[in-house]
């Protein structure tokens, strides 16, 4: 099997769709209905159920994503559906590694553009629009 790409049977490759569909429209929810108050891993609440829709897992994931994506993590859902149309289709993916490298350097410009604002904190009033990362590559 190739790195990312789906394979030279049909059903296999749908399945791999569906399971990149799931995988991205999860992440899509969990960052959609973050709560800053859900339980996670700097967060803790005396047996609360978590607001996200995703549960637990998702409020964790949505927690950690934020905080260091920003609303950069927005584009990870979308590179996740993006893999999964390619998989349903059955076409083969060219150069994937230059195809992760340029989605890795999309999320980083992303973050990077976000972190030049630095007082903006869209996020529950405390999370700034480029996550960690963006504030870090910004002031570099």
């Amino acid at each position: 099997m190739r790195f990312l790409g789906p394979t030279r049977h049909a059903r296999l490759n749908e399945a791999g769709a569906v399971a990149f569909l799931i995988a991205g429209l999860f992440l899509f929810f969990s960052l959609v209905s973050y709560y800053p108050l859900d339980p996670s891993w700097n967060t803790s609440t005396s047996g609360a159920k978590p607001v996200n829709l995703t549960g637990l897992v998702g409020a964790s994931i949505s927690d950690v994503l934020l905080q260091g994506f920003g609303l950069g993590a927005y584009v990870l859902p979308l590179l996740v559906l993006m893999l999964a149309w390619r998989w349903l289709r059955g076409s083969a993916i060219e150069a994937p590694w230059a195809r992760l490298a340029g989605g890795l350097a999309w999320v980083g410009s992303t973050c990077t553009a976000l972190g030049l604002f630095k007082d903006w904190h869209p996020i529950a009033g405390a999370i700034p629009a480029g996550g960690l990362i963006g504030l870090v590559t910004a002031d570099y």
